[in-house]
């Protein structure tokens, strides 16, 4: 099974021909939001699929834990918690995770190698297949069509680029024998989560239990509070003022 969402941003293609899909589950905000749009489908066609939520932890990179930044592996399970209570029939699994070390100077590149990992290795484990052993998703989105954040640092100056798109949505897919990778929201920025999470009545809680923010257990009191500081607190900020309310 097919399918396409219309929104103001573009149209968004999830894909169905399988008995698993598997989510790069950090416990932000358009993971979250990702999360609960697969399981609502899963739901709303009452299909046989299975998620399987991956979440990568980032590594402590000092010894000094005031530099260090929050786990993100409780708004993971939150993201699980929002859509099992929504949809208890759906088959949703407890997160899989790994840790990895994070450097935005370096790329990301052990983060990357990682997600990698975690991803191919759940398909070397399944034999289940339909049209495609499992199909892989994340909530990426392209970044606002504004600088934001402070003195124009942007560590996600990647996503920036726009890729090629599926037909006439704003997703970018590509497939690898009988695995696919699915970014549904790839083209368009982070307005469209906010949308989505606000039609389909979510916003609020969307918005109390993930986090989107990197600052460090100074900037957070421990992970007490956002930074409202780093580049991805205030792509959030912009996202939140700017999408079309419904």
């Amino acid at each position: 099974m097919e399918t396409k969402i219309e929104t103001p941003y573009g149209k968004v293609y999830l894909n169905f021909e399988t008995k698993h899909v598997s989510l790069l589950l950090s416990g932000g905000f358009d993971s979250m939001v990702m999360l609960f749009l697969l399981a609502k489908n899963i739901n709303d066609h009452n299909l046989d699929i299975t998620i399987h939520p991956q979440t990568v932890g980032k590594v402590n990179t000092t010894d000094d834990l005031s530099k260090n930044k929050p786990s993100n592996f409780p708004y993971a399970d939150n993201a699980v918690y929002l859509s099992k209570k929504h949809f208890p029939n759906v088959k949703i699994l407890d997160k899989e995770y790994i840790l990895a070390y994070n450097s935005w100077m370096d790329r990301s590149k052990p983060l990357v190698d990682a997600q990698r990992k975690i991803t191919w290795d759940l398909y070397l484990n399944l034999t289940d297949e339909k049209k495609y052993r499992v199909i892989n998703y994340n909530g990426v989105t392209r970044n606002p069509p504004i600088v934001v954040g402070n003195e124009g640092f942007n560590p996600e100056k990647h996503r920036n680029k726009k890729v090629l798109a599926h037909e006439d949505t704003v997703t970018n897919i590509t497939v690898h024998e009988t695995m696919m990778f699915v970014e549904p929201f790839r083209n368009a920025d982070k307005r469209i989560t906010f949308w989505l999470a606000d039609n389909m009545g979510i916003l609020n809680d969307v918005l109390m239990l993930s986090r989107s923010c990197e600052g460090n257990h100074d900037l957070t009191d421990y992970g007490a509070k956002e930074c409202k500081w780093c580049w991805w607190c205030c792509e959030r900020e912009w996202a939140m003022k700017e999408y079309k309310k419904s």
